[in-house]
C-alpha cells in the first residue's frame, strides 16, 4: 500500500488522475482515484460510485529466542494493503480491498448485491 500511496502521490503530484479497472465476467468498469484525497471513483453500469480509502503498511512484529536472549524484531514488507468504501446516490455500496506492491495495484471488490469484481490499478 505504501507503493501505491507512492504511485498515487507522485500521479497526483504530476497534476493527472489515476485510473482503475473493475473487471467482471468480461465487462470492464472504467474508474479513477485521487491520491491526495485518498478517494476513489467507478462508474458501474450506469451507476457511479464515490468514496475513500485507507492504506496501511505492511509492518510486523515478532518475538523470540536468540540463544538465551529474548528478542523482539520488526520487519516491513513490500505490499501495503489498502480498503476502500464507496457509495452511490442510489444507496449502493462497494467494498474494496487490495494490495499495492511497485507501481500496480490489485484486489477485489464486492457491492451490497453479492457481486465481486477484481481490482487492478496502475497496469
Amino acid at each position: 500500500m505504501k507503493s501505491l500511496f507512492m504511485l498515487l502521490t507522485v500521479t497526483a503530484l504530476a497534476g493527472c488522475g489515476g485510473s482503475l479497472k473493475l473487471l467482471e465476467e468480461g465487462k470492464v468498469h472504467q474508474g479513477t482515484y485521487d491520491a491526495i484525497a485518498k478517494s476513489m471513483t467507478v462508474s458501474i453500469d450506469g451507476i457511479k460510485y464515490n468514496g475513500t480509502y485507507l492504506l496501511n503498511n505492511g509492518s510486523t512484529f515478532s518475538s523470540g529466542f536468540a540463544g538465551r536472549r529474548f528478542v523482539t524484531m520488526q520487519g516491513t514488507s513490500s505490499a501495503t494493503m489498502g480498503r476502500g468504501l464507496l457509495n452511490s446516490e442510489t444507496g449502493k455500496v462497494l467494498r474494496c480491498e487490495f494490495a499495492v506492491q511497485g507501481m500496480s495495484a490489485q484486489g477485489a471488490c464486492q457491492d451490497n448485491a453479492g457481486r465481486y469484481y477484481d481490482l487492478i490499478a496502475g497496469q
